[in-house]
This record gives C-alpha cells, structure tokens and sequence, in this order.
C-alpha cells in the first residue's frame, strides 16, 4: 500500500518526501473551479426559469377616455367596460389615462418575469388622489 501511494504521487510529479506535486495541485484547482462555475451557472438558470410573460389587468372608472399602456391605445367608451388585459415583458411601463388633451391619470410599474399586477386608473383631478 504504502508502495501505490509513493508511485501515485511519483506519477503526478512529486517525491517520496513532498508525497504531492505541482501538477496534482494543479488538477485540484481545476475540479475545485469546475465546481464553482457550474454552481454559478446553475444558480443563474434557476432565477431565469418559470414564465417569463407579465400580464397587466386594467380596471377604468371613467368613461369616454383613452387608456395608454406603453404607447398602445385602448378606447373606453363606457365605465363598465370589462378590464384592460395586456400581456407584458418584465420591466418598467407607463400608465396613461385622457380625455381628449387633458391627463386625467399616470402611473408607471414595475413587472418582473411572471408577474401579474391589477391597477384601477381614475380622474385624480376629480377625485383628489393621485396614481403611482
């Protein structure tokens, strides 16, 4: 036993004194590195999965405006119109709501990947309050 041991650190470059050589350090190092990245990178695939698509409901309770959900417009003629559904990627987005030329409502939201969030716009003028 004693003979395999001195031949196996003679192998990796060493001596019977010093028992490891520097190309056994070596080759630990790079395990131990191996190790560390594909922990990193595995870390990094577990936050990036799941749904990716953020969904936005819009509840309006006015009636006769226009509602801006990053630049794209929806008509509401009646204040029992059903909810606004917008399908969004994660980020930051802007909330809009007029009557002709004059703001009635703003607000801007933050979505991460798969995440739904319910908003209510509302003429602040009218009723005191102010959104986001």
């Amino acid at each position: 036993m004693i003979y395999k041991c001195t031949y196996f650190a003679a192998a990796c470059g060493g001596t019977k004194k010093n028992g490891m050589g520097e190309n056994m350090r070596i080759a630990i190092l790079a395990g131990v590195s191996a190790l560390v990245l594909g922990g990193a990178v595995l870390g990094y695939v577990a936050t990036q999965a799941g749904p990716r698509e953020c969904q936005a409901v819009i509840h309006v309770t006015e009636a006769d405006v226009d509602v801006w959900v990053d630049g794209l417009k929806y008509r509401i003629d009646s204040w029992k119109a059903a909810p606004i559904v917008c399908p969004l990627r994660p980020g930051q987005h802007a909330l809009r709501m007029s009557r002709g030329s004059r703001l009635l409502y703003e607000e801007s939201f933050n979505l991460r990947g798969g995440e739904e969030v319910v908003l209510t716009v509302w003429d602040s003028a009218r009723h005191g309050r102010t959104g986001g």
